[in-house]
């Protein structure tokens, strides 16, 4: 390993990412290898966790949707350019580097570039994109999206030259398998443009329209229940709804018949629609509400209009048999970091946004900001949260009645891995290794806690999740 170790920082330094410091430091953070699962390779992390906690993180006015999209009239042709994630692409103020410093067994090195675990590394690589482009026509620019669009193939054309001939001159790199060149309709967004105008994209709504007819009363009263948070902008509701109503009446049957489906497809299709659905809109306030249930997650968007919460956008997802058998605060961590993930384009570079979970064991830990002292597996999925500013909320169960009843109607579709998870073991392995145990001694205390009647207890609580009130625990 140590071999590998050294390679990896010779290639590093030879390509001018990192340097070698000799002078002492006033901030010196760990490093651990983690080798590559497909090369064999070292990969070089470092723990910037305290540094985070001084750093100011920039701030800057990202444009709506309204905005980018009236600008669009006339346009028949677009193209999208999707800048990778590659912080390793923007250099760092000579008096920024000695920050970066940290440990290895042949001495300490600092980063030239901007490295990953910078909280603030998003908003600056954004800030170049935007410096970069700036004073081109035709081209908007949301985070790391680029659209490029024009009324002509040829005006699309040269407006496209421009924008990578500035592209190639700033030394950036764009991610060529996310790249659509030369459509007549695309996905930006949330929307579908084309040159007919602009419209929501289906993606968006997907989960509701995937939700599958109830096959009891109790199943029923979920999905009303979701129906009735977001019914005060359906005023015809009542009408359309009184099939499904008349079931949850006690003296009658369970009868699924035409009126009951044709009723809850009318009312999927409200919901999915205007006045329900809303437009994301940059300068209102955003939440996130995300649950899992014992084989789901759900999530739902919102932004607060006057004194309401509206939907923007939902989302569905089942899970992997491996992730049923998650404790339960596990998978509600997995699902608030899933939600924001998913809702990444909306919420990345946000000052702020709400987090709601009705698992309040869920609020300190992400509220926290510092993994050391959570569950391993938390630490995994906390640390893909660092790129975002969420303050998570407790809210009660019986209100969180959007994303609890997506999770327990998922849609049946597997999650793609996100680019950070290497870097995450990176983290994990930081924090193993930093253990002052051997393993002698773990094993011990593992054997004592099977032992340990009480720590029984407070694991099983742990996985299937405490109560409400603490003069409910059993210990």
């Amino acid at each position: 390993m140590l071999q590998k170790v050294k390679e990896e920082l010779v290639r590093m330094e030879q390509n001018d990412i990192i340097k070698y410091v000799i002078k002492p430091t006033e901030w010196c953070a760990p490093m651990v290898p983690v080798l590559k699962k497909h090369t064999g390779k070292a990969r070089i992390c470092v723990d910037l966790t305290k540094l985070n906690k001084s750093l100011k993180r920039e701030r800057y006015i990202l444009p709506t949707s309204d905005e980018i999209t009236s600008k669009l009239s006339g346009a028949t042709v677009f193209s999208s350019l999707d800048a990778a994630s590659g912080f390793w692409q923007i250099p760092l103020h000579p008096d920024s580097c000695e920050l970066t410093t940290f440990i290895t067994p042949f001495g300490r090195y600092c980063f030239k570039r901007l490295p990953f675990g910078i909280t603030s590394a998003p908003e600056i690589f954004q800030r170049k994109m935007l410096e970069t482009l700036e004073g081109l026509e035709g081209v908007e620019v949301f985070m790391d999206d680029i659209l490029v669009h024009g009324a002509t193939m040829e005006e699309h054309d040269a407006r496209l030259e421009r924008v990578l001939r500035r592209i190639d001159s700033a030394g950036l790199k764009l991610n060529k398998e996310k790249c659509s060149l030369r459509q007549n309709q695309l996905r930006f967004l949330g929307h579908l443009i084309d040159k007919s105008g602009v419209r929501p994209d289906p993606e968006k709504v997907e989960a509701i329209n995937q939700l599958t007819p109830p096959q009891n009363v109790q199943e029923l009263k979920r999905v009303l229940g979701m129906v009735n948070y977001l019914g005060k902008y359906i005023p015809s509701l009542a009408t359309v709804g009184q099939p499904l109503f008349d079931l949850l009446r006690t003296k009658n049957a369970w009868t699924w018949g035409a009126s009951q489906q044709s009723a809850f497809d009318n009312i999927k299709v409200m919901l999915t629609t205007a006045p329900v659905l809303t437009f994301y809109d940059v300068t209102k306030q955003t939440a996130v509400s995300a649950d899992a249930s014992s084989y789901g997650l759900g999530a739902v968007l919102l932004q607060l209009h006057g004194e309401e919460w509206r939907p923007v956008a939902y989302c569905s997802s089942r899970l992997s048999e491996a992730e049923t058998r998650y404790a339960q605060i596990e998978k509600e961590c997995l699902a608030s970091v899933w939600a924001c993930e998913k809702f990444d384009k909306y919420l990345r570079g946000l000052d702020r946004f709400r987090l709601e979970t009705d698992h309040r064991p869920l609020v300190p830990l992400v509220n926290s900001r510092s993994l050391d002292d959570v569950p391993l597996r938390c630490q995994r999925l906390l640390m893909r949260l660092m790129r975002y500013n969420p303050e998570a909320v407790y809210v009660p169960g019986k209100t969180l009645v959007v994303a609890d009843t997506l999770s327990r109607c998922p849609q049946a579709r597997t999650r793609e891995p996100t680019d950070m998870h290497s870097e995450v073991e990176c983290y994990i392995a930081t924090i193993v290794q930093s253990i002052p145990a051997s393993q002698s001694r773990i094993d011990g205390i593992r054997a004592a806690t099977a032992k340990d009647s009480e720590l029984q207890t407070v694991i099983e609580l742990v996985r299937k999740g405490w109560p409400e009130y603490k003069e409910k625990v059993p210990i």
